[in-house]
């Protein structure tokens, strides 16, 4: 669907419904949530771990902030484990001890 350059507007009241991934409203969206993590970087979803946004996650233009959930040192995991036998299990495992570590440690560095 090709948005038009201001986003779609309500045909009778014009009041924006959805805006265009090229106009302002996301962009501005995107832009303060980058501003956000230069206090304390960007937390894995996977690991706990607050990283520099920049270059430990990959781009999703899906997601508000245009980057992952997952750092990319998670998700390399993920794909090394997925050739052993039991991948899920082990992954889960690995999963827990790197969030526990990592919370403490975010909780003695005074992280959210």
């Amino acid at each position: 669907m090709r948005f038009p350059p201001s986003g779609i507007h309500c045909p009778q009241c014009q009041f924006l419904i959805m805006p265009s991934p090229e106009s302002g409203v996301v962009a501005n969206r995107r832009q303060k949530k980058l501003a956000d993590y230069t206090k304390y970087g960007k937390k894995c979803s996977d690991c706990h771990a607050y990283k520099d946004p920049a270059t430990a996650f990959h781009k999703c233009a899906a997601n508000g902030d245009g980057l992952q959930n997952s750092c990319k040192a998670c998700i390399g995991l993920q794909y090394n484990l997925r050739k052993l036998d039991n991948a899920r299990p082990v992954w889960l495992t690995t999963r827990d001890s790197l969030r526990t570590q990592n919370d403490a440690a975010n909780q003695a560095a005074g992280r959210p």
